[in-house]
């Protein structure tokens, strides 16, 4: 693909979107995790059981940096080749979010596939695969449904903006 004037903001545009869905993504996953680990202290407390130690097996930067380049290129094909959903801002960053997600719950599902399949150890695919893993699944689209609807919003009033200065500039 050759890189034109184009492009550029389009992967300005998704880089930036990938690293708001992180950050949404990584309070709202850093509060669920928080709160199950207090909800499993507590429980072990009752029943006079030791401390419960939890493990996260994400690196929140790695993650991000995998979010960021998602998005990235999933804005770059939305530019190049969604171009009738383009007049419509929310709804072609709702298309660009979740085919980011797709694609990242199909790379790192394959992943953990292969890695289960040569290792033999599968409590990793498991956990990636449990309905109650906010990064992948139905809470991740939901997320992502979520902050690309204001992401959308954002950018459509603020073109809807730059028109009206545009042409205010034209008549006065």
């Amino acid at each position: 693909m050759k890189t034109n004037f184009r492009t550029i903001p389009a992967l300005g545009l998704g880089a930036l979107n990938g690293a708001i869905y992180s950050a949404v993504q990584f309070i709202l996953v850093s509060a669920y995790f928080a709160h199950r680990i207090q909800l499993r202290e507590e429980i072990a407390q009752e029943l006079g059981s030791p401390h419960v130690q939890s493990v996260n097996l994400f690196n929140a930067r790695i993650v991000t940096v995998w979010f960021i380049a998602f998005f990235t290129l999933s804005s770059c094909l939305g530019h190049r080749y969604l171009l009738r959903l383009r007049k419509h801002d929310v709804l072609f960053w709702e298309a660009i979010g979740v085919g980011a997600i797709i694609g990242w719950n199909v790379v790192v599902l394959l992943l953990f596939w292969i890695s289960s399949r040569i290792t033999g150890e599968t409590a990793s695919l498991n956990l990636v695969m449990s309905p109650t893993n906010p990064l992948f699944g139905a809470l991740s689209m939901g997320i992502v449904i979520m902050t690309n609807f204001i992401y959308g919003s954002v950018i459509a009033l603020t073109d809807k903006l730059h028109r009206f200065q545009k042409q205010a500039r034209r008549t006065g």
